[in-house]
């Protein structure tokens, strides 16, 4: 079971997301190094939470989707697509 500790850490995880998602879906340039860090960091402590709890159910889709894509940071070709799926918002499902 989550206490409420984990539950309003997922929330600023998700806000957190979002608000990198936005901003990358706008931006000019394609998303950096670091930004891909950064949400591989917020996805992995979302399914740490979530997942070590047994409560999935409390991830959004975007969520979901997000660590679906992290899930295989280190393929380059993984890595192009999932470059190209932040040009565009909602994320969408690597799958």
């Amino acid at each position: 079971m989550i206490d409420d500790v984990e539950k309003l850490e997922l929330e600023n995880l998700e806000r957190s997301a979002d608000e990198i998602l936005n901003y990358l879906a706008g931006a000019a340039n394609e998303a950096s190094y670091s930004d891909l860090l950064k949400l591989n960091e917020i996805a992995e402590r979302a399914a740490k939470i979530a997942f070590g709890s047994g409560q999935a159910d409390l991830l959004s889709e975007q969520m979901m989707n997000l660590i679906k894509w992290t899930d295989h940071i280190n393929d380059k070709l993984w890595v192009e697509n999932f470059l190209l799926a932040l040009r565009i918002r909602p994320l969408v499902n690597p799958l």
